[in-house]
């Protein structure tokens, strides 16, 4: 059961948090009174977030998890419910790999599956923990902070464009208006195959 944060803000939790864009957006929403949970792998950098956070006032906690463990962002997703409240928004902001960064002939398999790992998988398993709630009161924002290379691709970054394409698809059809169309068509595709069955029974 989630405990209450002590204000009428949901928590911000940022999932890939790190110095740059991570921070800035910690702190950015924190001085609106939201608790910040941070997700990274590297504890040490986690800790010192955290402090700094504290030090400016701001309520934070962390949980550490591999970004392309799914299994950890979702367990690290629900530590920081329990400490922090419900995720009002979310920020999905992972560091890529320079190594996998490279020209189209150069490019493995084993690149492509970890740049998939990293902004697909882990992105997945952030959203499918935060989305039911933020549906039910409907309230919620989640940002996204990489994803150039599926609007401008470029040679050198080809293991980057389809773990885009395919992150940059799945928020689209994370928009409200979409959800809300999607929801009215399988709701129509529901009414039709009844009367469907009921025609074929009468």
């Amino acid at each position: 059961m989630s405990q209450s944060n002590g204000t009428d803000n949901g928590a911000l939790f940022v999932v890939g948090a790190g110095r740059g864009v991570g921070a800035a957006v910690a702190r950015r929403f924190g001085r609106d009174a939201r608790p910040v949970g941070l997700i990274a792998r590297n504890r040490e950098r986690l800790d010192g977030m955290t402090r700094q956070l504290g030090e400016d006032g701001i309520t934070a906690a962390a949980a550490v998890a591999d970004v392309r463990d799914v299994d950890a962002v979702r367990f690290a997703v629900d530590a920081l419910e329990r400490r922090l409240g419900t995720a009002e928004v979310l920020c999905v902001s992972p560091l890529p790999d320079v190594a996998t960064i490279k020209p189209v002939v150069d490019t493995t398999a084993e690149d492509l599956r970890e740049a998939l790992e990293l902004g697909v998988l882990g992105t997945a398993a952030a959203v499918g923990r935060v989305l039911p709630a933020m549906r039910a009161t409907g309230r919620g924002t989640m940002l996204f902070t990489t994803g150039s290379a599926a609007l401008t691709p470029r040679p050198d970054l080809d293991p980057m464009k389809p773990e885009e394409t395919l992150r940059n698809g799945r928020v689209q059809g994370l928009r409200p208006g979409r959800m809300r169309r999607d929801e009215r068509e399988d709701t129509g595709r529901r009414d039709a195959a009844r009367s469907a069955r009921e025609a074929a029974v009468s």
